[in-house]
């Protein structure tokens, strides 16, 4: 059965310390949020990070959004299983050339540092 999951405003109950993947920059100024089973917060989160690098593929870290534990025995492998994220974002110079990416990962039980498996898209 397919899971809905939302970008909150609300804090997550538990944060690594720190962001994982490989980000050139803005995890200083990024926010971190609850990805919730339900909408929550004091409305959307709303995140402007300056970016003036001229660098192809600069890979800028907005926010993190962290669920709270799986309860059931779940199986993801990239060929198989699909997910879709809708989000608004937009860009302050039409030559910007922004795309969006992401980077999901899933932490072992009791420890917040330590990846089961990830999938960069």
């Amino acid at each position: 059965m397919a899971s809905k999951f939302y970008l909150t405003n609300s804090a997550p109950s538990a944060t690594p310390s720190s962001f994982h993947g490989a980000w050139d920059a803005g995890t200083g100024s990024a926010v971190t949020k609850l990805l919730g089973e339900t909408p929550s917060g004091a409305g959307p989160t709303s995140i402007g990070i300056a970016e003036g690098s001229g660098t192809n593929n600069w890979d800028v870290a907005l926010g993190q959004w962290i669920s709270e534990p799986l309860v059931d025995i779940v199986t993801f492998t990239q060929l198989s299983d699909t997910w879709t994220a809708i989000f608004g974002a937009s860009e302050s110079n039409a030559g910007a050339n922004d795309f969006g990416h992401a980077y999901i990962w899933v932490w072992k039980t009791g420890t917040l540092d330590e990846s089961r498996g990830n999938l960069v898209v």
